[in-house]
């Protein structure tokens, strides 16, 4: 979707933009707040996920620890993954607007790496379970019918499930913790309160 729709912003280039829609390439990336600001509930909860991930990567050998530099093209594009995973998390709780959000989270596949986008569109399993844990963050932002579906169309259950039922069976505990984010067993702690300017 976000590839056609591309495709045909560049083509009525010169009519979207004098009609005044922007392309969002331009957007800035979402706020994120220090972690002294987010509170121990929400470190602790960047904490649990960062361990989760780092623990996935391990398990499929990629060590996203070592100088990036040094580190074969396929570890650089999960450490990227996984860096991209935690600062969506971070700017949530950083109380960032869920449109910001919603943008970054249905395009963050195609912005990837396109090495990534293939590993994806493959159902390669550590793809998949990555992006898993991005998808399940829509759980936390305010319904948007043309984000999340409804009906047959509902979007993060049905492509998280459908997810884990692509696994292979071994790889299944991959999906383990974006399933108790939607199940409820994991319960994230809501964004920052900012306090209005007076």
């Amino acid at each position: 979707m976000v590839g056609g729709v591309s495709r045909l912003y560049a083509h009525r280039l010169a009519l979207l933009t004098e009609l005044g829609y922007g392309w969002f390439d331009y957007e800035i990336v979402p706020s994120t707040l220090p972690d002294e600001d987010l509170g121990p509930e929400r470190q602790a909860a960047l904490q649990a996920l960062d361990a989760d991930m780092t623990t996935l990567l391990s398990r499929f050998d990629i060590n996203t620890t070592a100088d990036v530099t040094s580190q074969l093209e396929e570890q650089k594009m999960y450490a990227d993954a996984k860096a991209c995973v935690l600062l969506y998390y971070r700017a949530h709780f950083s109380g960032s607007g869920a449109k910001t959000l919603r943008r970054y989270i249905g395009t963050m596949a195609s912005d990837a790496r396109p090495r990534y986008l293939r590993r994806l569109r493959g159902h390669e399993p550590l793809a998949m379970a990555l992006y898993a844990r991005v998808l399940v963050l829509m759980k936390l932002l305010d319904f948007a019918w043309w984000m999340n579906g409804a009906g047959e169309y509902e979007v993060m259950e049905r492509d998280v499930h459908g997810m884990e039922q692509l696994m292979p069976i071994h790889l299944r505990w991959c999906m383990d913790w974006p399933l108790k984010v939607l199940s409820g067993d994991i319960n994230l702690p809501p964004p920052v309160q900012l306090n209005p300017e007076s």
